[in-house]
């Protein structure tokens, strides 16, 4: 177990950054279901549009994440 870094050692953190609760709040669950597509340009926002970042928040993976981008046709960089 030491040999884990910090984030992963510490629970709390990874509570922190799990964005299931807020969308546990809004009748939602972390696996996409209830992900609207406002709900994900608020999250890309909040994440400087790193995929990745939003992928993790909700439990998705980065390529389901730019999968709900096309299909909502969410520009896939942050316009200008």
């Amino acid at each position: 177990m030491p040999d884990l870094p910090v984030e992963i050692r510490q629970l709390q953190y990874r509570q922190t950054l799990n964005f299931g609760d807020r969308l546990a709040a809004t009748n939602s669950h972390p696996s996409g279901q209830g992900l609207t597509a406002e709900k994900l340009v608020v999250l890309l926002e909040e994440c400087g549009w790193n995929k990745a970042e939003v992928a993790r928040r909700i439990g998705l993976s980065r390529t389901a994440v730019w999968k709900y981008m096309k299909k909502w046709d969410i520009p896939l960089q942050r316009d200008p």
